[in-house]
């Protein structure tokens, strides 16, 4: 806990594929540790809610301030799930920066791309797959 809370930058992010059956997540905090991000934090959840964010970031809150820890986070970078994201500003304040994860950004692209049935125009036109690998470069770009 000592080590998250001297991180300014926290990563935050749930896996499915290796939770036990009784759980539908685990959910990891990672803090910033010589320079590297670390997994500090692992929480098997039965669910995936607001209700359940407020509570793993209140425990880890709270757990902190037990040890005395000064808790240094500023920022925050995860997933686009709108429930953590709500659950951060409750926990962390208004004044936590939020970034989203650029690797979760282009999986969601890719995901809308087989649920909107464009699969095929993208594995049959070369222009399309063009078009959508320059894409995820339209977020860095200011306009």
């Amino acid at each position: 806990m000592r080590l998250l809370a001297e991180s300014e930058s926290i990563h935050t992010d749930g896996t499915f594929s290796v939770t036990p059956l009784i759980f539908q997540q685990l959910y990891i905090i990672m803090g910033i540790v010589n320079g590297a991000p670390i997994a500090l934090v692992w929480c098997l959840c039965t669910h995936k809610d607001s209700a359940t964010y407020d509570e793993i970031f209140s425990v880890v809150i709270a757990e902190m301030q037990a040890l005395g820890c000064s808790i240094k986070i500023k920022r925050a970078i995860l997933d686009f799930e709108i429930g953590v994201t709500n659950s951060l500003r409750r926990n962390f304040g208004s004044d936590l920066k939020i970034t989203y994860c650029f690797f979760h950004f282009t999986q969601n692209l890719f995901g809308n791309l087989k649920s909107l049935s464009l699969q095929k125009d993208y594995l049959a036109s070369k222009e399309v797959q063009v078009h959508y690998f320059f894409l995820p470069i339209l977020i860095i770009v200011n306009v």
